[in-house]
């Protein structure tokens, strides 16, 4: 067997389709065609039915991803020894610079060959196809695919500027304004209220430091981590809207889980949290 026609036949299998894994993978539609059926040819078996919406594994597809995808992993563990790994993680840019930066310099001094590399964001990325090795997420993943290791509680609150009246009631908060993000008030799924109380919405934002910024200028109220919004000495905590608490998960691709790089970013992060557990489950 040719170790490229498996390494594309993995990504058929990870993106679902001919297409999915020509963009992922960056070759065209017809090559990643022609590797399939190499690989095919090669083992005399049929791996993947085509369909309309796109491929779906043989029974014998399936073990030959599965010993695919160790071979992938023993590859990539071989190559962490030998000239050190690169992980990728995605996480939000609050958690990313107030948990996680402050602390680096202890993993990069253990694991010298060790590179970070933080993607910053609230997006859902694409583990199947490798966008990032690790994820911070606030659901489990349903995915056979993938293994999660929980990290701890996120508390999150209604916040105003001290500079502000503050509502006494969800029905005093049609007098107020609020910020939120792009999509919506909240992600927090026991204050999505906050979106049918008839407040104004003020303005709208991509990023949390740029929403606690918001309120702190007055602009209006808002939902935050109470990791960020306790820090923030101007801001203080709307009382009946009260903390709510969602379980947050470390996501990576189950045949990565072993590898030496994300096992020493995964140790770091559970550690962390931990260390920060009170602050960010809001109990502070």
């Amino acid at each position: 067997m040719d170790w490229e026609d498996l390494r594309v036949f993995l990504g058929v299998a990870r993106a679902g389709s001919f297409k999915g894994a020509s963009r992922a993978l960056g070759i065209d539609k017809a090559t990643v065609g022609r590797r399939v059926a190499s690989l095919e040819d090669d083992l005399a078996v049929r791996l993947l039915e085509r369909r309309a919406s796109g491929c779906v594994l043989t029974a014998r597809g399936r073990e030959v991803l599965d010993a695919a995808a160790k071979a992938e992993l023993t590859l990539a563990a071989l190559t962490d020894s030998l000239a050190g790994s690169t992980v990728r993680m995605t996480a939000p840019l609050w958690f990313t610079e107030g948990v996680l930066l402050p602390r680096l310099a202890k993993l990069v001094e253990r694991h010298p060959k060790l590179e970070v590399v933080f993607v910053p964001t609230t997006a859902v990325v694409n583990l199947a196809q490798r966008e990032a090795d690790i994820a911070i997420r606030n659901v489990l993943p349903d995915q056979a695919s993938m293994t999660a290791r929980k990290l701890g509680e996120l508390g999150s609150t209604l916040y105003a500027s001290k500079k502000a009246a503050l509502p006494a009631s969800r029905a005093d908060m049609i007098e107020h304004r609020v910020v939120g993000y792009e999509t919506a008030l909240t992600f927090v799924p026991q204050l999505r209220w906050l979106a049918a109380t008839g407040a104004r919405v003020a303005l709208r934002v991509t990023d949390t430091l740029a929403l606690a910024t918001a309120i702190e200028e007055g602009i209006g109220l808002g939902v935050l981590p109470c990791f960020v919004g306790d820090a923030r000495p101007s801001l203080v905590r709307v009382p009946f809207a009260g903390v709510h608490r969602e379980r947050i998960w470390a996501v990576v691709p189950t045949e990565l889980k072993a590898a030496p790089g994300v096992r020493a970013m995964l140790d770091f992060v559970v550690a962390e949290f931990k260390t920060e557990a009170t602050a960010l489950a809001g109990r502070g």
